[in-house]
């Protein structure tokens, strides 16, 4: 199928996929389509599921691009025992509910400095600098949720390319910034709400107005770094 009819596929479930997002997970490895003799995408089944299965990774686990290409070489994509359909969004909400499900312990519980270390694969000087420059923050129990691990691995793997931790602080501000904007959004949509079942969707508003926040950065980083001859 073309890209365009993988976007079609995607939609419901990713609101905010875009072309440039399938394309960086092709650019990255993670998802390899065939190609026609003039150069078109041609994107099979397997390709569609490769691709959905990098989106709830990142979205129901908070996992970093490196962590769920290993899965997919390990096979991850076929293991018959790992839910591929709905059924994994409802165990990611139910593990977020908190309901004790011993699946979702390993990647949703709060984890200690140790584990966090040696989940985004980084030494504890790295993490002292991170928790410095405000990359990561404990809870009330001086622990560190999923988000953190996943922050850790991604600023571990542009500290590894020589980049030092002070230097990634526009990359948080940024974020900070998107965050700001899209509480902006939700107050909106609950402002221009009506009734009882509108407020009651505010959580999908958010986590769209979220996807849609993270899609704009990408594009424009993309475009940003093919402007400047990085691509």
């Amino acid at each position: 199928m073309t890209i365009g009819a993988v976007l079609d596929r995607l939609r419901p479930e990713f609101p905010a996929i875009t072309v440039s997002k399938i394309r960086f997970l092709e650019e990255q490895g993670l998802v390899v389509p065939e190609r026609t003799a003039s150069g078109y995408r041609k994107f099979s089944e397997e390709d569609v599921e490769r691709i959905r299965y990098v989106l709830r990774a990142q979205r129901d686990r908070f996992l970093p691009l490196k962590v769920i290409r290993a899965e997919l070489d390990a096979g991850a994509l076929h293991d018959t025992a790992r839910p591929t359909t709905s059924e994994a969004d409802d165990n990611a909400h139910a593990r977020g509910a908190g309901d004790g499900d011993d699946g979702g312990a390993e990647t949703l519980e709060p984890v200690d400095t140790e584990e966090l270390c040696r989940r985004a694969g980084i030494d504890r000087g790295l993490f002292r600098d991170l928790v410095t420059f405000g990359f990561l923050a404990r809870d009330d129990t001086g622990r560190f949720g999923p988000e953190d691990v996943a922050v850790a691995a991604a600023a571990g793997a542009l500290v590894a390319r020589g980049v030092e931790v002070r230097h990634l602080r526009p990359f948080r501000t940024a974020a900070e910034r998107e965050v700001e904007l899209v509480e902006h959004v939700v107050g909106l949509a609950r402002m221009r709400g009506r009734g009882d079942d509108e407020a009651g969707r505010a959580g999908d508003v958010t986590a769209q107005a979220l996807a849609e926040a993270a899609a704009l950065h990408e594009a424009l980083v993309v475009r940003g770094a093919r402007a400047g001859g990085l691509r």
